[in-house]
């Protein structure tokens, strides 16, 4: 097995394996075992897939708009704004444009592939859609 499979095989794994503790704890706290019903079971089910299908999707999705530089001008106002009001910083900052540029460079060379976030998600997602139509289909 090459060490790039490996990576991307613990990758997967890592996000399913939080994706179905954090799906555990949502159906202990619902009460999942002490449900009797199918109805109250699958709703419960639904549930606790929704919750990590959507949270991996959106953290996908802050990974992917954070990438593409949308959040660059809050960070230069951020940090001119601290370089301002804390003493003892070095006052002089870029201009806009180069910090851009700057930021950009450094994303290049730090790109990293987080599509396991949409796929993972994707697919808890796609469970608890199955659960959502059996809880309605009950």
């Amino acid at each position: 097995m090459s060490d790039e499979l490996k990576k991307k095989l613990l990758k997967y794994g890592i996000t399913a394996g939080l994706g179905a503790l954090m799906a555990f704890i949502t159906m202990n706290n619902y009460g999942i075992f002490a449900a009797t019903e199918w109805k109250a079971i699958s709703r419960i089910l639904a549930d606790a897939f929704t919750i990590p299908g959507m949270l991996f999707i959106l953290v996908g999705c802050l990974v992917w708009v954070s990438g593409d530089g949308f959040f660059d001008g809050i960070s230069y106002a951020l940090s001119y704004t601290v370089k301002l009001l804390v003493p003892g910083t070095e006052k002089k900052m870029p201009k806009y444009a180069d910090y851009v540029e700057l930021k950009r460079d450094r994303r290049e060379k730090n790109k990293f592939s987080f599509a396991f976030l949409f796929i993972v998600g994707g697919i808890y997602l796609l469970i608890a859609i199955i659960f959502i139509i059996l809880y309605y289909a009950a």
